[in-house]
């Protein structure tokens, strides 16, 4: 994956200097992300996780440095409108934010009529395809408020990856909800990487989480301003050379390599 990462990454950030209010938060950011790698961003409370997902979203501008989502600027992406976005990446933000007028067909079908030319029955045929890969089958025509959180954050996957981008957006997808959901939605998140080659970038405070399905962890750190690290879960949370890298993955957690060896088994 090294190699491929290196040549023909999805998200490639370099030199980007992280903002907010005229105040530095990272500076000097370098990394890439690859095709069918979960890639998690960690760090204390106010670091910037969620400033720097808005830039790599194209919603903000970084201070320095460039962004590139499949070799084009986001922000350019965003301006240009039209199927541009929706054909590079996905995005599940904290909630799921479904449009609860709507039943779930017609919120994943939205963007497939929007963007993909289809007409309304052929929408809603790939609509209820993306619900059923997610495991809500026979929810087609329940509304949001009809349905358990869990449920609703899988509906909002089905509607990020409604046409099939080769890249999804997790903006701490498992606020909220129980231990035995949040595992589920591990096991989807597992699945889409394991099954379909989907690239999954991932801002969560989870450690659990973040132990079991990703396969890079990225530590955001506030005192530096800077990307302290990057390894694979095993390696930053036991054996990271950083004291504050320590102390934080030294809350008390399933055993790594276990626990992720396992729901790699389970979802495969």
């Amino acid at each position: 994956m090294e190699q491929e990462r290196q040549s023909d990454p999805l998200l490639a950030v370099e030199g980007v200097a992280v903002q907010r209010g005229g105040r530095p938060l990272l500076e000097g950011l370098n990394f890439l992300v690859g095709r069918g790698e979960v890639f998690s961003f960690v760090g204390m409370s106010g670091c910037g996780k969620s400033t720097l997902l808005r830039i790599l979203l194209g919603m903000d501008r970084p201070a320095a440095g460039t962004v590139r989502l499949c070799g084009e600027d986001p922000a350019e992406l965003l301006r240009k409108g039209g199927i541009a976005v929706p054909r590079t990446y996905g995005v599940l933000f904290q909630e799921g934010a479904l449009w609860t007028s709507m039943t779930l067909l017609e919120n994943v079908s939205l963007p497939i009529r929007s963007y993909a030319g289809l007409c309304e029955e052929d929408a809603a045929d790939l609509a209820a395809f993306k619900l059923a890969l997610v495991g809500l089958a026979g929810f087609e025509n329940f509304y949001p408020n009809q349905i358990s959180g869990g449920m609703a954050r899988r509906a909002a996957i089905a509607r990020a990856m409604a046409l099939d981008p080769p890249l999804l957006f997790f903006d701490e997808p498992s606020t909220g909800l129980d231990p035995v959901t949040s595992r589920q939605l591990d096991e989807l998140i597992l699945q889409l990487r394991t099954c379909y080659g989907t690239a999954v970038v991932l801002v969560t405070h989870d450690l659990n989480s973040i132990r079991r399905v990703s396969d890079r962890v990225a530590f955001l750190d506030e005192e530096s301003h800077s990307l302290l690290q990057i390894a694979p879960p095993e390696e930053i949370a036991n054996q990271s050379p950083h004291r504050v890298v320590r102390d934080f993955f030294s809350v008390r957690s399933e055993p790594v390599t276990e626990g992720r060896r396992k729901m790699a088994k389970e979802s495969t």
